[in-house]
């Protein structure tokens, strides 16, 4: 977020066989007047996930698009956690649940809750 090259990221219960998500936290950074401190919320209490495997994707901002080969490397390298490339996983049939973001000082990340049926 510190420079504005992270776009989302997921956290989340996916099955691996079909790639598809099971139960996602997506979190989006943002920055502005639109923040208020608060608590991030809950997770649903229905969720059943024995069986399926944790799971992240980051995805990267038009902002990262436009670096050069070596810049976007740089960028990577100065992650805390060392990505590997992948497939995001889909979302097919669910129920997504927004609204449920924080803030400090002026910046946050809101963030949706997807609930496979």
């Amino acid at each position: 977020m510190r420079d504005g090259y992270l776009d989302t990221v997921d956290y989340g219960f996916r099955e691996t066989a079909t790639n598809t998500w099971k139960l996602r936290l997506r979190y989006k950074a943002t920055l502005g007047g639109q923040l208020t401190d608060g608590r991030p919320g809950s997770l649903p209490r229905a969720a059943e996930l024995a069986g399926y495997g944790f799971h992240s994707y980051l995805t990267y901002s038009t902002a990262y698009g436009a670096l050069t080969a070596a810049e976007r490397v740089a960028v990577k390298e100065d992650l805390p956690i060392k990505r590997t490339a992948g497939h995001a996983p889909t979302a097919l049939s669910g129920t997504t649940t927004t609204g449920n973001g924080y803030a400090r000082n002026g910046a946050g990340v809101c963030r949706d809750v997807y609930l496979a049926h």
